[in-house]
């Protein structure tokens, strides 16, 4: 049995999380594999990593706040930041870490900058300021908070017993700041860059879309990529993971590739009743693609239904028809395809969804499954399945389903708008790389 992990946010699919702790689960020879998490809200996120029945999740935004509430237990770290970025299950239940603030510091350190005593600058007020602004006082900074909110950066302020800056005094405390650590959201400027000075440590938590390296290199700050803040508390979060200290430089190595872009093609796995047909055609059009639904043309080819082709030739038979199905669609382009609920158990199937394409695996849980397919003349899932024999083919087919997939998302109680909505969100960040 493989292991489930994952980090949900939305959008989520730029996250390069996935490359560190996979790599990590490789050397170390540990049945495992670690996923991106799509979902529409954290209450999604929340379910999703309940029924996915994941052993453990990393969180970022703008989930951070809202999911510490869920979880049973809360560490200190939490607890004090208020946000958690590492949900672990356990045979009591789930318990939220934090692990950002050991990041912020981690990066700082790693780059000879040792924050005691020194002014810092936090800009941004949500769960990642409030991991930055603990971590930098634990380490004896004197913290000064800005946000494009005043309200929310007093009352961080207020909360954690530093000072607030408001936007007049901005410029001036951004020129008095030893270090400068930005939370803001990706692609935010907000300005700052016009007011940094030689010597200063930059450290952007956005990497996707950053605003002040250029303007801290040329101002002659020592900039940190916020990638560096990712690996650090990755190395804590795989300690707690697994209980044995990280590959710190495997990981740092894996960190570094960045992920190409797409092919503009778009693969939809999943289980029978999960939305493939319908959200694929929905996608389809939202993205102006293609669209084709593997067992349609297996049906096409054949010139019989599937139930035909079952009782007919057996499951071997549709088997065939179905790789041939996969093979065809593999060259197409700005395409959404829909496959059969067991095309991945061919190994060549997902070899080649694997090289190919965009994975998305839409997860439904048994139950909900088995009552969409209901009287729609699905062979493996006759009137004589029970839900204990849907619950086990559900469970032989979810290692090959999470093997190929570089996306999930949970069908099980989304209405088909929201559905397509975090799907569409999801593909275009995948698609610019």
């Amino acid at each position: 049995m493989v292991d489930l992990y994952a980090v949900c946010g939305r959008p989520v699919a730029h996250s390069r999380s996935p490359q560190m702790f996979n790599a990590a689960f490789a050397a170390a020879g540990v049945p495992a594999r670690y996923l991106r998490l799509g979902a529409v809200d954290a209450d999604g996120a929340w379910r999703a990593f309940q029924s996915l029945d994941l052993r453990a999740m990393n969180v970022t935004s703008p989930f951070k706040q809202a999911l510490l509430a869920p979880a049973g237990r809360v560490d200190a770290a939490a607890r004090s930041i208020g946000a958690t970025n590492c949900l672990v299950r356990d045979d009591h239940g789930s318990l939220a870490h934090n692990t950002d603030w050991q990041g912020v510091c981690g990066a700082l350190r790693q780059a000879g900058i040792d924050p005691a005593g020194k002014r810092c600058l936090v800009l941004g007020a949500g769960g990642a300021a409030r991991a930055a602004v603990y971590g930098l006082l634990r380490a004896g900074a004197r913290v000064m908070i800005n946000n494009r909110t005043p309200a929310r950066a007093r009352r961080l302020a207020a909360e954690f017993g530093c000072q607030f800056a408001d936007g007049e005094r901005l410029p001036a405390e951004l020129e008095q700041a030893a270090v400068v650590v930005s939370c803001l959201p990706d692609g935010v400027d907000i300005g700052a860059g016009r007011h940094l000075r030689p010597g200063q440590a930059v450290l952007e938590a956005a990497y996707r879309q950053p605003v002040l390296q250029q303007a801290a290199e040329r101002a002659g700050a020592i900039y940190l990529s916020g990638l560096e803040w990712l690996l650090q508390q990755a190395l804590v979060a795989h300690e707690i993971f697994l209980g044995r200290p990280a590959p710190a430089r495997l990981m740092h190595r894996a960190l570094q590739h960045r992920r190409a872009a797409a092919a503009n093609s778009i693969v939809l796995v999943g289980f029978m009743g999960a939305g493939k047909s319908l959200l694929g055609r929905m996608l389809a059009e939202r993205l102006g693609f293609s669209f084709v639904d593997t067992d349609e043309l297996v049906c096409r080819t054949a010139g019989s239904s599937i139930e035909e082709i079952f009782k007919n030739g057996g499951e071997d038979c549709f088997r065939r028809l179905e790789r041939q199905a996969v093979e065809m669609t593999c060259e197409l382009g700005q395409t959404v395809v829909a496959c059969g609920g067991g095309a991945v158990l061919s190994r060549r199937n997902r070899e080649l969804l694997r090289r190919a394409r965009l994975a998305v695996w839409l997860w439904v849980d048994g139950e909900e499954a088995r009552r969409r397919a209901a009287g729609r003349g699905r062979p493996l899932l006759g009137p004589d399945r029970t839900s204990r024999d849907v619950i086990r083919l559900l469970q032989e087919r979810r290692q090959h389903y999470c093997e190929v997939a570089d996306l999930v998302v949970d069908t099980s109680i989304l209405d088909p708008a929201a559905a397509v909505e975090v799907l569409h969100d999801e593909v275009r960040v995948a698609l610019a790389g």
